[in-house]
């Protein structure tokens, strides 16, 4: 759980010089990044099947928005 952690963190300060101060969809990242990784601990701290299957969801619907987060840009395509 630690290194989830300390991969979350590292994300957010890698993701920190993407976008200028002030942006409005950086709050949007960040609180994406977040509920990922809320998902990535819940799946690796329980043992009951249903509370894997929902931290496996929940940590893959984060990923698939930030994966289509700027559809716009081409370096992102």
């Amino acid at each position: 759980m630690i290194l989830v952690l300390a991969a979350g963190f590292l994300t957010l300060l890698n993701s920190w010089s993407y976008f200028t101060p002030g942006s409005p969809a950086m709050g949007s990242v960040v609180t994406l990044i977040l509920f990922s990784l809320v998902g990535q601990i819940l799946l690796f701290a329980t043992d009951h099947l249903i509370l894997i299957f929902i931290g496996l969801e929940t940590m893959s619907l984060a990923i698939y928005v930030l994966v289509g987060f700027s559809r716009r840009d081409p370096k992102s395509n």
